[in-house]
């Protein structure tokens, strides 16, 4: 794909590329389907679509994908999406979703197969298993035997924000580590309780580089750099402060950490050709390249206007 010359700095190049997967179906936009497709489409004909990841929808809604908007999958090259599943309240409930979830996958995929790529699959686990780390390994390990019946799934797991989080995030990195899984870090929602703080953020983020287990974020991340809003009376974290976080995790103190997550100073997040810098700490732009593919790779927004306006305002794009 063709990026203005000159303009973006590599380091900051190698950090956006591919970095946001549509979520346009999701709050706080919740768009009828067939308009997020249709802005899917049109970002992927774009000049930014370079930053654009997966389209994200629920595997319940690939039947009305097929219904009401197939059309709009004749752009050129097949769209790529990311599968979300309907989750369950115990192991029981899950399983008998995830049929479900799979029946409608492999459908879409006979009907649509030279048009669509589904080979990401993203779910939240109950509350019930993850109390467990048994129960929690064994879960993944069903999951992993029944999706491979209709093909090659990565799988990403997100815990529920709870007052046992660190228990939670725990039995997910335990499963994942074994399983070869990714961990789904829930960044906010549209109220002040679906924010963790940044010593939950960290934990997971330290978590999942110790294990060698890939991320991806979801939620909240609207603006590149952290901000208050008052529609949900919270500090809302910026993609780039999440990110860079990431990036740094092996070099920052867990105190440094929660510093970079909630810094809402712009000036001190440095794109040039050779390194991304924040304090006195800077990261090569090659080991960028490599942390977004094997540990930090992508983030799910409604919007891909937002993230890409706010940017341009700061003079980055």
């Amino acid at each position: 794909m063709t990026i203005s010359q000159g303009i973006i700095k590599r380091s900051l190049q190698q950090l956006l590329s591919n970095l946001i997967d549509y979520a346009g179906l999701f709050p706080p936009a919740q768009l009828p389907l067939q308009a997020a497709v249709q802005n899917y489409a049109q970002y992927r004909q774009g000049p930014d679509r370079w930053m654009l990841g997966r389209f994200i929808i629920p595997a319940q809604r690939l039947n009305e994908l097929s219904m009401t908007a197939a059309n709009s999958l004749n752009t050129e090259g097949p769209f790529a999406f990311s599968i979300i599943g309907a989750s369950g309240k115990d192991e029981h409930d899950f399983l008998a979703n995830l049929n479900h979830d799979i029946e409608a996958i492999a459908q879409f995929t006979e009907q649509h197969e030279d048009r669509a790529q589904i080979n990401v699959f993203e779910v939240r686990f109950p509350l019930t298993v993850l109390d467990n780390p048994e129960r929690a390994k064994n879960l993944l390990r069903e999951m992993q035997q029944r999706l491979q019946r209709i093909g090659s799934f990565r799988i990403f797991i997100e815990p529920p924000l709870s007052e046992h989080w660190l228990r939670h995030v725990s039995a997910v990195v335990e499963a994942a580590s074994k399983y070869g899984a990714g961990f789904k870090l829930r960044c906010g929602g549209t109220t002040a309780a679906a924010f963790p703080t940044p010593t939950q953020m960290v934990h997971a983020i330290l978590s999942c580089h110790c294990q060698n287990i890939p991320m991806k974020f979801t939620a909240g991340l609207h603006h590149p750099i952290c901000r208050f809003d008052a529609s949900v009376n919270a500090a809302m974290y910026g993609f780039l402060n999440v990110f860079a976080a990431g990036l740094l995790v092996d070099r920052l103190s867990d105190q440094q950490l929660e510093t970079i997550l909630t810094d809402e100073n712009p000036n001190h997040f440095v794109f040039d050709e050779h390194v991304f810098a924040w304090a006195t700490y800077a990261v090569p732009t090659e080991k960028i390249a490599q942390l977004r593919q094997d540990f930090l790779l992508s983030y799910g927004s409604c919007s891909f206007d937002e993230p890409r306006g706010d940017l341009r305002a700061l003079n980055l794009l």
